[in-house]
């Protein structure tokens, strides 16, 4: 093997025998193994307006390690986070996104958005850039109504509808339906109130002054 020190004497780089690469350790385990106590930076594509992007293992806790991406502009923050665990962390200071869709059709996609701790929105729009899911819960402009859309200006064969189940059941307790077809609610059991009362006693009991 061959081992390169620095001045003082510490390990810098070695390389095995058997073709194995080793930043900061001379007992490398895998073809290029990097070992530093302040973590590691990957750079690159950088640019004068934007900076560099950069990849940084970190460690989350005694059972999660993962690696951090970074991307600049002005700024250098962390955008996403991938753990050991599995899970993976979306970030940013200005509404953070997931799309997903084919590079074939990417007119088609889905969307979840997030634009602050109060309100999230999820889309899926067809190549035609019509809504199929469209939840709205709180308008960006402040002003506009909020509102849950199903094939909005779609074209489809089937009936679009809403289904409610029973917790661990195939039953369907409510069932709303466009295109004429028949809606139900409490087929399973249940009485429906109207108006301010809350216990109703009947199939449908009506409240109002």
């Amino acid at each position: 093997a061959h081992c390169f020190q620095s001045y003082a004497g510490a390990d810098l780089v070695a390389i095995t025998d058997g073709g194995k690469v080793g930043l900061g350790t001379i007992t490398p385990e895998t073809g290029l193994h990097i070992e530093d106590a302040g973590g590691l930076s990957l750079s690159g594509n950088t640019h004068s307006a934007y900076g560099a992007a950069k990849i940084v293992p970190i460690a989350g806790g005694a059972t999660d390690t993962g690696l951090a991406f970074y991307t600049e502009y002005a700024t250098q923050l962390e955008r996403m986070r991938l753990h050991s665990t599995g899970g993976m962390d979306l970030k940013s200071a200005d509404n953070p996104f997931l799309k997903l869709y084919e590079t074939a059709t990417p007119t088609s996609y889905t969307l979840l958005q997030n634009f602050s701790s109060a309100y999230t929105h999820l889309y899926h729009y067809a190549a035609s850039g019509n809504a199929i899911i469209d939840i709205n819960p709180k308008p960006g402009d402040g002003t506009s109504r909020p509102y849950v859309r199903v094939f909005r200006d779609c074209a489809t064969t089937e009936t679009a509808r809403f289904q409610l189940h029973e917790p661990g059941s195939a039953n369907v307790q409510h069932f709303l339906a466009s295109s004429g077809l028949n809606s139900y609610l409490c087929a399973q059991g249940g009485n429906i109130g109207i108006g301010d009362n809350l216990t109703p006693t009947h199939k449908l009991t009506v409240d109002s002054d």
